[in-house]
């Protein structure tokens, strides 16, 4: 429902900003903490209520410091693998998706690590996590999957400049991913009955196959 989608993506973005941050916030926090001891009395100092309470609180905070920055440099590091080198671009992609889309982080994560090596880590890769979140919410899985496989075959294409034959076959994958023919004709603003006439560049098909698909993954 929306209220669950609505929290899932406030819990996946918080997971996004903490990486991100990698610990930041929290080493702040721990500075702050350190300077207030600073300043206690040596009276209140005494009390070994607050002095344990302190103690325990900066060894939560620095736990969390440490942990958060080894999580974010796991991520990159894996991330790099997959984009040259580019990881840290790549989470902060990840990062502005969150907020948007009512998916995990591991989810995200898995469709970036499948498809950035194909379109990069910029808008596009953004647009295809999109259509690919549409697919699974239309189709399920198996259309996320199906969703997937066609981005990445549609960007091997484009460096080449092929084009695509808009035939039975592939008109039939498409609607596995979760794009009818009248989605398709009305992304490409044509007749329904015209696709099966069109050849077109796998660059345009891949972004009308996106297009239909964000459109009627909205109204799922």
């Amino acid at each position: 429902n929306g209220e669950g989608f609505a929290r899932q993506r406030a819990d996946t973005s918080q997971w996004f900003t903490d990486i991100r941050k990698g610990g930041g916030e929290s080493a702040a926090s721990l500075d702050d903490i350190k300077a207030s001891v600073a300043g206690v009395t040596a009276e209140y100092a005494a009390a070994i209520a607050i002095v344990t309470a302190y103690a325990t609180a900066l060894y939560t905070l620095a736990d969390a410091a440490v942990r958060l920055t080894q999580e974010k440099q796991a991520l990159s590091a894996t991330f790099d693998v997959f984009t040259g080198g580019a990881g840290d671009d790549l989470i902060a992609t990840l990062e502005d998706l969150s907020g948007e889309l009512p998916f995990t982080a591991d989810r995200l994560n898995e469709w970036a690590k499948s498809m950035a090596s194909a379109v990069g880590t910029g808008e596009e890769l953004k647009d295809a996590i999109r259509a690919v979140a549409a697919s699974e919410a239309i189709m399920g899985k198996n259309g996320a999957a199906a969703t997937e496989g066609l981005i990445k075959r549609f960007a091997l294409m484009a460096e080449t400049g092929q084009k695509v034959k808009l035939d039975r076959k592939i008109l039939t994958q498409l609607a596995e991913a979760g794009v009818s023919v009248k989605a398709l004709a009305a992304a490409l603003g044509v007749a329904p009955e015209k696709l099966g006439e069109m050849s077109l560049a796998a660059d345009d098909l891949s972004r009308a196959m996106q297009k239909a698909l964000v459109t009627n993954g909205a109204k799922s």
